[in-house]
């Protein structure tokens, strides 16, 4: 994977501001979901947005600039709970707020709950890839473990 000078620049502010911490958790969890074969992370010049995806397909994404949130895929009965229990769920950025949501980090979110969200989305994406891409992804999953 080619990181270019700007996600270099990123990752050393990021260390500084969040403490190096912080890349360890963005590499881990990157390499938590699929292995380097079936997720692909870029950035965006455009937005200053770090994405992540799944055969081609958006789980996951964060604003560079701020590190502050996150926008996740949902489901839409899960969207209305989540926002009426916590402050921290929010409209998304730039996506449709019937599939998506946006979580802020540090407020009433617990941890536990935020990293069953990621899952979710990741599993949600993965489930309506066609049946034989689902396959190839598990099948290169399986030869890196």
């Amino acid at each position: 994977m080619l990181i270019r000078k700007a996600q270099v620049r990123w990752l050393l502010t990021l260390s500084i501001q969040y403490g190096y911490r912080a890349i360890q958790d963005l590499l881990s969890f990157a390499s938590f979901y699929g292995g380097e074969n079936a997720l692909r992370w870029f950035f965006s010049d455009a937005n200053d947005i770090l994405v992540f995806y799944i055969g081609g397909k958006i789980f996951c994404y964060f604003s560079m600039d701020k590190f502050d949130r996150c926008t996740l895929k949902c489901t839409t009965e899960r969207i209305a709970e989540l926002k009426e229990r916590y402050q921290a769920v929010g409209a998304p950025f730039n996506m449709s707020p019937k599939y998506w949501i946006s979580i802020e980090f540090n407020a009433d979110l617990p941890d536990a709950l935020l990293l069953d969200l990621v899952k979710s989305s990741y599993t949600i994406v993965l489930d309506k890839l066609p049946k034989k891409q689902r396959e190839l992804l598990n099948e290169t999953s399986r030869k890196e473990c």
